[in-house]
């Protein structure tokens, strides 16, 4: 591999292959030892079984979005690597030695929701381990941009919004795990809030949907017309009516009922002629009607 002219002399660099196969191993690992916590307990029919399982399934959800964020996160960030070093091996090994460590608190917290004894003490040390995959997340990204491990002609999305979230989720883990000595079930619903901002693209979820209702074609109001038809299109009422309305004026339209008017008294003895004549010559109806 040649040398990247940013590396120190005498440093020794590696290819990223392995590391990225180690790791998606290791993160898929973590998430299917989550499912082993799920489990039912007697007594009760099934179905009180299964729904008193809740904390189980809560606890699930939010330690495997927790992976699945980080996942992201350490997708985002190998995608950019160039290299790797010796330092930045030994950090992925301690950032995944955490990752694996989490089913172990999940199945604390599942348990502990149900049995208030411990719950205090369980739930701090599942905000501990949530803290620290985040930190550790952070401390690989800071290592590599110091090192200049990172491509410069590539400029990931994926990691730029991994890093904006980075301050607000470290300060959102803190506050949680404070709440969690005092209100445990709080903390962990807080926990589930913050995975599911770390796996919800909401920036890219809104721009889809802005650029979805500008495209829509544009219709006329009040009407029943067509998307898309214009005022004045073929098929569409002319605008000619409201036109001349417009151009008559107040004083034109204030005349038209007296000329109604005189119209209609001018035609009445006509009208009343041609009945006479009717009664007058029966036969002759056919051809005046």
């Amino acid at each position: 591999m040649p040398a990247d002219p940013d590396t120190p002399v005498g440093r020794r660099v590696l290819s990223k292959g392995r590391m990225e196969g180690f790791s998606d191993g290791v993160f898929g690992f973590a998430a299917t030892l989550l499912v082993l916590d799920l489990a039912v307990h007697p007594p009760g029919t099934p179905l009180q079984q299964v729904l008193r399982a809740w904390p189980g399934y809560l606890a699930y959800v939010v330690s495997f979005l927790t992976i699945g964020g980080t996942w992201l996160l350490h997708t985002a960030l190998t995608d950019q690597l160039t290299q790797v070093d010796q330092l930045f091996l030994r950090l992925n090994l301690v950032a995944l030695l955490v990752v694996v460590f989490l089913p172990f608190p999940t199945g604390l917290v599942a348990r502990a929701l149900h049995n208030t004894g411990g719950e205090r003490v369980y739930v701090t040390v599942y905000g501990l381990t949530l803290l620290a995959i985040r930190l550790l997340g952070a401390a690989l990204d800071a290592y590599a941009r110091h090192e200049h491990l990172y491509s410069r002609a590539r400029e990931g999305e994926e990691l730029h919004s991994t890093q904006r979230k980075f301050l607000p989720v470290v300060i959102g883990y803190v506050i949680a795990i404070g709440i969690g000595l005092a209100l445990p079930a709080l903390a962990v619903a807080l926990y589930f809030g913050i995975a599911v901002y770390l796996v919800v693209p909401f920036r890219d979820a809104a721009r889809v949907l802005i650029r979805r209702h500008s495209s829509r074609p544009l219709t006329r109001a009040g009407t029943g017309s067509r998307p898309g038809r214009r005022l004045g299109d073929a098929g569409g009422p002319s605008p000619a009516p409201a036109l001349w309305s417009s151009s008559l004026g107040a004083a034109g339209r204030r005349a038209i009922p007296p000329l109604a008017g005189s119209l209609a008294g001018d035609l009445a003895p006509a009208r009343h002629s041609r009945d006479d004549l009717a009664r007058r010559r029966p036969g002759s109806f056919i051809l005046l009607g």
